[in-house]
């Protein structure tokens, strides 16, 4: 699945099987990384462009519990 968000203060929640959002600067991303049973194994949070690492409107999804760009 995939989310993204554009308005102030919003939040993209993605839950699939590697999944990915993108928010901008000061809205949030939460991403759910799953194994390959399809088990969730960590939720990440993040704001995006103030959390260290996580630069606004740009894709992410989770892996090895850190967030990853995706290109």
């Amino acid at each position: 699945s995939a989310a993204s968000v554009e308005g102030k203060e919003s939040v993209a929640i993605v839950t699939g099987y590697e999944s990915k959002a993108k928010a901008c600067k000061g809205s949030w991303i939460v991403i759910a990384e799953r194994n390959d049973n399809g088990e969730i194994i960590t939720v990440m949070t993040a704001c995006a462009g103030v959390t260290k690492g996580v630069k606004a409107d740009t894709w992410y999804t989770v892996k090895n519990k850190k967030f990853v760009e995706v290109k």
